[in-house]
């Protein structure tokens, strides 16, 4: 070959190279996006509080855990329940032993789940050391109460492994809703086997999170990001679609907004996604909005510790002086049920009772006088502040309690807003005197709410309330197995709560939901939870 010849082959082998680098980085780009294609955006407006299920104190931390792990039963979107890591349940006769067979299947690091998985992780709840929040969810299983309360050993509750995939949970009365609740996060388990080598694993979490979930941990950047892949060894793998969820921590409510707008969030949920009501309400009229009723209800609790607040006809006074419509209509504006009782519609059969007034100035006037004359104080002397979450819905409230409350009854109620977790801090410590909130039902039965206020000493009991009568009405339903007697005894136990109270409901939720047409099969459940695992991307 000719010496000038070189330079074009060598200028031909060149441009092939390039030609090729160029096809491979099309090639990967497509790849890339079809793998975005899989992956959900969605957005928190709050990190969630803990990645421990045994420690689910936030609706934040629920909607991950139930993302990354499993219990052994799954609420379904029409209340319905299916099996997740139980194959098969044994219940006995007289419905106190529950025998659950485990399916096999296998931990994100390749370690069989098991009972004992289960057993160590309940127990774990159990003991009043650890601390756990909603441990009082336990209260139907065998010596649990007394567990909680540092009597006995938790290894004296009706918890048995009787083989790896075998185990066994005794009650002490019957719960016809045992099944619905044991789907709930604090019932999830926990890897033993990790926490006994490192018992602080779960207080940084990171990708190497074991977890039993439709999807794993993949990087947690605090008060970022949140990103979840896969979980190849989840055992039904087959019947999840998504790459992974990228879950956006954004506070700030136009920016959750903006994004949904340009396609960078696939989905804006009330309950996690704040967003300002004036900007929803776009959407409501334009027909882009679904509203769905979930067993939640936003509340106003008082704490019982506050001089003022200890007597009932002032807590009652300032109730009555609320004008729920008012707020219904012209500040959260969703069609939400005015609260005229504790317990949600949808998880009451639909039929609400109506305790509460839901407007009576001329009452609550009288009360707060009767109320005063009992305490032998005056109107000076009441020095209340209102804390709430300082979000849109949660400042316009928080407004109108204290313009109303200053109108009506001449009380002059301060504001302090503060960020999720500050509140729910001041919450469950009791360092409030009037709180705004919210409460989501765990399982669908009336007793997820009112169990609440059994003990004072329940974390969730924030008014810290307790009454022996409203606590004998529960034991009496819990001990019953008639469906009939067992809903008075409730009815019962409500009627004695509303007449002392601690707390006063404002209405009961309608979660609105902004979807993104890229993915399909976005269902809820009445507690407002999306089914994460079944989400597709559309068309698939």
């Amino acid at each position: 070959m000719p010496e000038h010849a070189k330079p074009r082959t060598d200028l031909s082998m060149l441009i092939r190279l390039l030609m090729l680098s160029l096809c491979l980085a099309l090639s990967g780009c497509g790849t890339h996006s079809e793998t975005k294609k899989k992956v959900l955006q969605i957005c928190f407006s709050s990190d969630p509080t803990t990645a421990d299920p045994r420690l689910n104190s936030d609706l934040y931390a629920s909607h991950f855990q139930k993302m990354v792990y499993e219990g052994l039963t799954r609420l379904l979107p029409g209340g319905e329940l299916e099996l997740a890591l139980a194959d098969r349940i044994d219940i006995s006769e007289d419905g106190l032993v529950y025998r659950f067979h485990l399916r096999d299947a296998l931990w994100s690091d390749g370690h069989p789940i098991t009972a004992e998985d289960f057993a160590y992780s309940w127990k774990k709840v159990l003991d009043p050391v650890f601390g756990a929040p909603s441990a009082v969810l336990f209260y139907p299983i065998l010596n649990a109460p007394e567990s909680i309360k540092g009597l006995v050993s938790p290894e004296t509750a009706g918890i048995r492994v009787l083989d790896e995939k075998t185990l066994e949970i005794t009650l002490s009365h019957p719960a016809p809703f045992f099944l619905s609740l044991i789907s709930f996060c604090p019932f999830y388990p926990i890897p033993k086997h990790i926490e006994i080598a490192n018992p602080n694993w779960l207080q940084a979490a990171h990708e190497t999170l074991v977890s039993s979930g439709p999807y794993r941990l993949k990087k947690w950047e605090r008060n970022v990001r949140v990103s979840i892949e896969k979980n190849p060894l989840y055992w039904d793998k087959e019947n999840v679609f998504l790459n992974g969820i990228d879950i956006l921590i954004i506070s700030d409510e136009k920016t959750a907004l903006r994004m949904y707008e340009r396609g960078e969030i696939d989905i804006l949920n009330s309950l996690t996604s704040h967003v300002a009501i004036d900007d929803f309400l776009q959407y409501k009229q334009q027909n882009r909005l679904e509203l769905k009723p979930i067993g939640g209800t936003f509340f106003c609790p008082f704490n019982l510790n506050s001089p003022i607040l200890q007597n009932r006809n002032v807590r009652k006074a300032l109730s009555n002086a609320i004008n729920r419509a008012s707020i219904v209509e012209n500040i959260s504006q969703l069609n939400e049920t005015i609260a005229s009782a504790y317990v949600p519609p949808c998880v009451n059969g639909n039929q609400a009772q109506h305790l509460i007034p839901s407007f009576d100035p001329e009452l609550a006037q009288k009360q707060l006088a009767e109320g005063l004359t009992e305490l032998g104080a005056n109107l000076e002397a009441i020095d209340l502040t209102i804390s709430y979450e300082n979000n849109d819905l949660g400042r316009r409230i928080a407004l109108a309690l204290h313009e109303g409350w200053k109108e009506i009854l001449g009380i002059d109620v301060k504001l302090n807003g503060t960020d999720h977790k500050t509140l729910m801090h001041q919450l469950e410590t009791r360092r409030f005197s009037i709180a705004l909130t919210h409460w989501l039902v765990h399982y669908l039965d009336p007793t997820s709410i009112l169990n609440r206020f059994k003990y004072k000493e329940s974390k969730k009991n924030y008014p810290g309330y307790e009454n022996q009568v409203y606590i004998s009405y529960l034991d009496q339903a819990q001990s019953t197995n008639d469906p009939i007697q067992r809903s008075k005894l409730l009815d019962q136990a409500e009627s004695v709560i509303v007449d002392d109270m601690p707390l006063t409901p404002l209405f009961h939720y309608n979660q609105a939901i902004l979807k993104n047409s890229r993915f399909q099969d976005v269902t809820f459940t009445p507690i407002g939870d999306p089914i994460y695992k079944t989400i597709r991307p559309a068309g698939s």
